[in-house]
Parts: structure tokens; C-alpha cells; sequence
């Protein structure tokens, strides 16, 4: 979930940064740039429309997984998908989901809540906060 539209802050009201952009100051983007290099040799050759076709697939399914994922957990009806690739690639992030859930046995407490620290002055949004086996919480994300 991205960081709510007015960012996270404490009870007086001051804003503090959240923890995606913390971590992002010290994360090695050396990965990222040579994709984004091979992205552009393959649109050079004509292999895909455009810089953006696959990052834009990715982002699909996994947003689509975590569709699937967040209505198995409430007991909703899961979502259709599309019969193409992107489905493809969902459908097996949220079979990856259900082994994850089924090895780790975790009960899913509350999803999506927004959480700030007053003492260490930021915010956060994990996925899920969740109960083990042997009731310690955890934080999903």
C-alpha cells in the first residue's frame, strides 16, 4: 500500500518520513539501472513496444495477486483473472501465497494499518500484522 496521501505524522501534527523512504537511502540501485539498460537494448531491438511493457506487466500481476491474496484472507469471492500472462504470473504469486501461509501457519490479524512511532519518529504501512503458531506477533509486508 503506498504511504497515505497526506504522508505519516505524529499526534502533533508534525510529518515524519516512512520507512520505504528510509530504507531507500541505503539500498544498492545497481540492479535496477542494469534492468532498466536491458529494457532499453530490448525496445532498441524491437523485442518490446516500449521501456515500460514489462515493468508495467509486473506491477499487473502482482497487483493482482495481492488482490487475490487480500480476498482469501477476508473470505471473499477471489477475483477473476485474465487469461494471458499477467493471470498467469498472479495466479501463481498467490499459489506461492497459500504455501507461504500453509509452512508458516500465520493468522492474519489486521491488514493495511497505517502505524507511526513517536518515539523514533516515523511511519509505516505493513501488509498484514499477524499471529504464529505460538501467538508472537509479526509483521508482514
Amino acid at each position: 500500500m503506498p504511504h497515505p496521501k497526506n504522508g505519516y505524522k505524529l499526534d502533533n501534527g508534525q510529518k515524519v518520513p516512512g520507512v520505504t523512504t528510509i530504507i531507500g537511502r541505503f539500498k544498492d540501485s545497481g540492479a535496477l539501472l542494469w534492468w532498466a539498460f536491458e529494457q532499453g537494448k530490448a525496445c532498441e531491438r524491437e523485442e518490446i513496444s516500449n521501456r515500460y511493457d514489462k515493468r508495467d506487466e509486473a506491477a499487473d500481476s502482482g497487483t493482482l495477486a495481492q488482490a487475490l491474496v487480500e480476498a482469501h484472507i477476508k473470505g471473499d469471492p477471489l477475483p477473476v483473472l485474465p487469461a494471458n500472462e499477467i493471470g498467469t504470473q498472479a495466479r501463481q504469486g498467490y499459489e506461492n501465497y497459500l504455501t507461504w501461509e500453509m509452512n508458516n501457519r500465520i493468522k492474519i490479524l489486521y491488514q493495511e494499518m497505517e502505524l507511526v512511532s513517536e518515539e523514533y519518529r516515523f511511519g509505516g504501512c505493513p501488509d498484514a500484522i499477524g499471529e504464529d503458531s505460538q501467538g508472537r506477533l509479526c509483521l508482514l509486508d
